[in-house]
């Protein structure tokens, strides 16, 4: 028996459906760099990380450098871990979308401006937070697919999450998806 060339049917349904899916490029290499942060806040001396410290610790505790622009003590209590800090060093503000995983889910093709928007965006409470260094590190790149924090909200980090995504316009995989409805299951 010989095999027919062309013609049938399901190979042309093949070919259309090869023609109609889409294709996108591996992102460029994720540079840290190419996400600017810590931005200064209209043309003052306080950046974005000074703004978040003050927004997140425990109303009445910031103390200020002489100059105004740097919070140097105060009391936080980290979402991530539930421990308490009184020295800001021992804090990171997380990007609650990381900026290397928002460079993979969308955000590698946006503009250095965009990138620095999303860097330093304020307008959404949890995209933005003050918590444990070493927590922060040990969270990296990671999503809620691979990482929660240990004593979180687990309906109030995964509604962030996705909350976060849709306002930024990036998406999510699979694996990020199932995990987001885990974590607000729990609501």
């Amino acid at each position: 028996m010989t095999p027919r060339r062309g013609g049938s049917r399901l190979g042309s349904i093949g070919l259309l459906a090869l023609g109609l899916l889409l294709v996108a490029a591996a992102p460029a290499r994720y540079r840290r760099e190419d996400w600017p942060h810590w931005q200064r806040i209209n043309g003052g001396c306080r950046d974005t990380r000074a703004v978040v410290l003050a927004r997140d610790a425990v109303p009445g505790t910031v103390e200020w450098s002489p100059d105004g622009c740097t919070v140097t003590a105060g009391e936080w209590k980290d979402p991530y871990t539930g421990a308490l800090f009184t020295d800001p060093k021992m804090l990171d503000v997380d990007h609650l979308i990381p900026l290397q995983r928002a460079h993979l889910r969308g955000g590698a093709s946006w503009s250095r401006e965009r990138k620095t928007a999303y860097a330093n965006a304020l307008g959404y409470r949890y995209h933005l937070r003050a918590v444990s260094a070493s927590a922060n590190r040990q969270k990296g790149a990671q999503g809620p697919d691979t990482w929660r924090p240990e004593k979180a909200d687990d309906c109030q980090y995964g509604q962030a999450y996705a909350t976060v995504a849709m306002l930024s316009g990036l998406w999510v995989s699979e694996a990020e998806r199932t995990a987001i409805g885990a974590l607000v299951a729990a609501c």
